[in-house]
């Protein structure tokens, strides 16, 4: 009867190393080893540094201080031919983890740094291999200065550049070198900012010293769109919406008296929003944002609203002792102005003279009948001549009847003087608010559309 033989595994697990070979090791690396010399084997020869500065993520982009502040993994390789060891004698040790304090590194810093010190978050431990090449990746917190243009803000998009090179080390002794391709994998896509574009090249900078000297600088630039979704609803829409309200004051009826109401709560809107722009906006801008020209432009225009609805306000409770409209305001109320505004001039029809003279007379013969039936009613000789009298008078009061229905159906069909004159008035006001309503609609309207047009 045969066994089976065991399963021989495929795969063993390695074995840790021994502590006393790491130890070894160690001292053997950092016996006689000086961090301050660079670690070349021939004089003059540039020790060759990669450096991939990763970016993470958009921290912080403030437009008051024109700084950018990001996060960045500052991968940087060389080699250290003091580093060197052969694997076998250390129990296989291929590479080992030491403090950065105790090597040589070549000192790079973001030079247009806007922080008030330069250093890592994360910096302490560096990967050597035995061959000598180093790999240290700090993760860096970077500061920097950032012009930027706020001339479409807040659809504004941003192109911010990172300096970062050897501090002390010019090229003779120091040579950066970029990697082949730029990682974007572990780009954080979040926030205010949207990472549009991220590139790289060597650039270098020349001293004032004689002879010049020149110092390797990878500048990063970073192309960052601002993500609108915040603004267009806390301040692009309000504004817009404000804009339209201060065009419907002219809508407004003067008898209501709400006009100055609604232009002062949309005034006290326009500053509220000037305020919330200002905490955005640097004080030392080269060019004004389009946003804030038109809220400007909205805050002059209100004003201006305010101002013509007082005068017009003025024309619609003038009284009947002011004087009847004259001269350029006569043509604007029955010229062609006030057809193309689509208000209709109301007629004017006087009492004529005719009829109030017919009026008068048949008054003062009224009052000569009572004063001659009066005198009759008093002689006792004059009693049989009372039936004439009467008949007369009773003719009088019915012709005047007639004169006093006759006025009055004319007073239905025919406006007083005083009531005509505050009519005229009224009407001018009307028409006046209509010019300047489809004027400033259409000002506006241009206005919103060329700013538009320059987004």
């Amino acid at each position: 009867m045969c066994q089976a033989a065991p399963a021989t595994p495929t795969s063993l697990p390695q074995q840790p190393h021994n502590v006393s070979d790491d130890k070894r090791l160690m001292t053997f690396l950092t016996k006689d080893y000086n961090p301050a010399v660079r670690p070349v084997s021939v004089t003059g020869q540039p020790v060759i540094v990669t450096l991939n500065n990763q970016l993470l993520t958009i921290t912080d982009l403030n437009e008051k201080t024109s700084t950018l502040t990001t996060d960045n993994w500052m991968r940087q390789d060389w080699k250290d031919f003091q580093l060197q060891w052969n694997p076998a004698e250390y129990g296989g040790i291929t590479e080992i983890r030491m403090p950065i304090e105790n090597l040589w590194t070549p000192n790079i810093v973001l030079f247009n740094n806007a922080a008030d010190s330069f250093e890592y978050v994360m910096d302490k431990l560096a990967v050597v291999d035995y061959t000598g090449n180093i790999t240290w990746v700090p993760h860096a917190r970077l500061r920097s200065y950032c012009p930027l243009d706020l001339t479409l803000f807040p659809y504004d998009t941003q192109n911010c550049s990172q300096a970062i090179g050897s501090w002390t080390y010019d090229k003779s002794l120091v040579k950066l070198v970029l990697p082949n391709e730029m990682n974007s994998k572990f780009i954080y896509y979040g926030g205010e900012w949207e990472v549009m574009d991220y590139t790289a090249f060597i650039y270098e900078y020349t001293d004032g010293r004689s002879p010049p000297r020149q110092y390797p600088a990878a500048i990063y630039s970073v192309m960052i769109k601002r993500v609108t979704v915040y603004y267009r609803y806390m301040l692009v829409y309000p504004t817009l919406l404000l804009a339209i309200l201060t065009l419907m004051i002219y809508c407004i009826p003067h008898e209501s008296g709400q006009r100055l109401m609604l232009a002062s709560g949309i005034l006290v809107s326009f500053v509220l929003l000037l305020i919330l722009l200002e905490g955005y906006l640097p004080t030392d801008l080269g060019r004004l944002p389009v946003i804030a020209s038109y809220l400007s432009f909205n805050f002059v225009f209100l004003v201006i609203t305010i101002g013509c609805s007082l005068m017009t306000a003025d024309f619609h409770f003038r009284d009947s002792r002011r004087t009847p409209v004259t001269g350029w305001l006569r043509w604007v109320l029955s010229g062609p102005i006030s057809r193309l505004v689509c208000v209709r001039a109301q007629p004017y029809h006087p009492i004529t003279l005719t009829q109030a003279t017919e009026e008068n007379q048949a008054h003062r013969e009224l009052q000569d009948t009572f004063s001659t039936a009066t005198s009759y009613s008093a002689s006792p000789s004059a009693s049989t001549s009372q039936t004439m009298v009467l008949e007369k008078t009773l003719d009088e009061i019915r012709r005047y009847l007639r004169l006093l229905a006759a006025k009055a159906d004319q007073m239905d069909k025919v406006t007083p003087h005083s009531e005509l004159v505050m009519s005229e008035w009224r009407q001018l006001a009307l028409i006046i608010d209509r010019i300047l309503f489809f004027l400033f609609m259409l000002i506006s309207i241009v206005v919103t559309m060329a700013l538009y047009a320059h987004k």
